[in-house]
């Protein structure tokens, strides 16, 4: 199976010589997200001027 080819040519963390966990991969993929978060991400966002939908 083909893998996109990233910004410095490495479409994967073995191409890159690097490795991945699987179990903190699936927790952050997995959890439940956190409503501060989202605020941090959107209050500077609004004071851009971006109207949400």
């Amino acid at each position: 199976m083909a893998h996109p080819v990233w910004p410095g040519g490495h479409g994967r963390a073995a191409d890159a010589g690097r490795t991945v966990l699987a179990e903190p991969l699936y927790e952050a993929l997995t959890t439940d997200p956190d409503p501060l978060a989202e605020n941090l991400l959107l209050r500077p966002i609004t004071r851009l001027g971006a109207v949400p939908l």
